[in-house]
């Protein structure tokens, strides 16, 4: 019966040691040093009875609260001493019956270095996307003197619930007391809340399901859209989708041939109006899906000249071109005529010298007119012909 009860009690140590939950109670019991007030969550209300609401909602929840005031009102030697930030940051995802939103909860371990002076922790929780915002504040007993041993402990915050399903968050904790300049005193991590499939199963989000992926690609007069399928094990074998522009909707069901593609499928977008922007959904065949929203802009057409498209300037260029070759090509014909008309004859005078002689020696000829040697040059020269003499 003794050996049940030391090791029971040794067990129990065991555990103590080894991870610290919070504890529920008030922050003058944390002062005072009551039973039962070793290591406990304080509200946000009594901080702001303490602190006053006007202090909190100025700074803002999550920034590190003035030690003095909290707790070292009579003994301000107990904020002089800082301890490095916490380590070995973990999310645990908890249970949560709403299936639109997750639950987690925070642990990490003190640094052993200084933990003597170790009052408490401060965990925020920050969305990556939106504004979200919370804070919990922990701290130990005013009168404990944390052991060293304490730094091997796993320390848990509160859940932190609500949180939106397939989104970022930053968690941070800081051990306290933390100087004015308390950048390098916290450590922080970033995870990623569970989709719906990953929480509740597949059977269950059905309706929460919708494409994240969509491409859109113009080919002429066509729209091509290509999207991300849902998991088989879902069972959807549909899709729909819709535009709007201009007061005018156009609709049509999806049914992917998953024999092809069992993740992604494309259909094409046909009689769109060119020039148009246009608002689109699509989603799965299901009551109340959630639709994935995007916008196609149907570019205009380049004109076309008989069965092809040219640009303006293409047919610019090509008459432009054809100009210049046809005045290329008259300007050389011209050129060569003139110089032709106007090339004079080569007159070398030893020639003439010798056709006059042998004019004068046979005399006119009897079968050219005179007319005609008249008019020849090297006769006229001699004077001879047609009995000139």
């Amino acid at each position: 019966m003794r050996i049940a009860l030391l090791v029971s009690g040794c067990l129990f140590v065991f555990a103590d040691l080894q991870s610290s939950n919070p504890g529920n109670c008030s922050l003058t019991c944390i002062r005072q040093g009551g039973p039962g007030c070793h290591y406990c969550r304080i509200s946000n209300d009594e901080v702001d009875q303490v602190l006053g609401l006007k202090y909190r909602s100025t700074l803002g929840s999550c920034t590190p609260w003035p030690c003095l005031q909290l707790l070292a009102e009579e003994d301000p030697v107990m904020c002089q001493h800082f301890v490095p930030a916490p380590h070995d940051i973990k999310i645990e995802f908890v249970s949560s019956t709403d299936l639109h939103s997750d639950a987690v909860v925070i642990s990490w371990r003190p640094s052993e270095h200084g933990i003597k002076f170790l009052r408490g922790f401060q965990v925020s929780l920050q969305s990556l996307r939106r504004s979200d915002l919370a804070c919990h504040l922990f701290l130990f007993q005013q009168n404990l003197t944390v052991p060293t041993s304490y730094a091997q402990k796993v320390y848990k915050s509160d859940v932190f619930s609500g949180l939106s399903l397939g989104s970022k968050y930053a968690v941070t904790v800081m051990a306290l007391p933390v100087p004015q300049e308390w950048e390098k005193y916290y450590h922080s991590k970033i995870f990623s809340t569970r989709s719906c499939e990953e929480k509740s199963g597949f059977p269950e989000c059905k309706a929460d399901w919708y494409p994240k992926y969509v491409a859109v690609q113009q080919k002429e007069a066509v729209v091509i859209v290509t999207f991300n399928l849902a998991p088989p094990i879902m069972g959807i074998t549909s899709y729909f989708c819709i535009c709007t522009a201009n007061g005018k909707t156009t609709s049509r069901d999806i049914i992917p041939n998953v024999s092809r593609n069992k993740t992604h499928h494309n259909f094409a977008l046909r009689d769109l109006e060119e020039g148009s922007n246009y608002t689109c959904e699509i989603a799965a065949n299901q009551a109340d899906a959630v639709r994935k929203k995007y916008n196609i802009y149907v570019k205009k057409r380049e004109a076309t000249l008989g069965r092809h498209s040219f640009p303006y300037w293409s047919l610019v260029f090509l008459f432009v071109f054809a100009g210049a070759t046809i005045y290329a090509v008259t300007l050389a014909m011209f050129t060569r005529n003139c110089y032709t008309q106007t090339k004079k004859p080569i007159i070398d005078p030893e020639n003439l010298i010798k056709e006059g002689t042998k004019m004068n020696e046979e005399g006119p000829r009897a079968d050219v007119p005179c007319d005609e040697q008249v008019r020849r040059p090297e006769t006229r020269q001699q004077g001879t012909i047609c009995g000139v003499v």
